[in-house]
């Protein structure tokens, strides 16, 4: 789930480095290749079950809102205990730094 949260996060704010460099982690870590294909569109996709689109949804609205919809967070709340909404809160918001950061200082993919 973190993994596909990360490569979220990088896809939404155009960080090609950091997406790159989390491909082999997210396979490595379970992430299905057709996932990581089709992540940009997951909602209409077929490739994530509830609880990767309740984590990419909640990804999502805290990156580019910030705030996240009650229903959102309610479907979240469901799903997870309380410790990995917080562990996943913080690896997103860390993620949207450090993106920040490579995008703001235009780190290029290794060739």
């Amino acid at each position: 789930m973190r993994e596909l949260a990360i490569l979220r996060v990088g896809q939404l704010l155009q960080a090609d480095y950091e997406f790159a460099q989390h491909v082999p982690l997210a396979l490595q870590a379970g992430v299905e290749r057709g996932q990581i294909d089709r992540l940009a569109n997951w909602a209409s996709s077929g490739e994530f079950n509830i609880e990767e689109q309740a984590v990419l949804r909640y990804t999502e609205e805290l990156t580019r809102d910030i705030r996240v919809g009650d229903d959102t967070f309610a479907e979240l709340r469901k799903l997870f205990n309380e410790h990995c909404i917080v562990e996943l809160t913080v690896a997103v918001g860390y993620y949207n730094m450090i993106c920040r950061v490579l995008v703001g200082l235009q780190i290029e993919l290794e060739t």
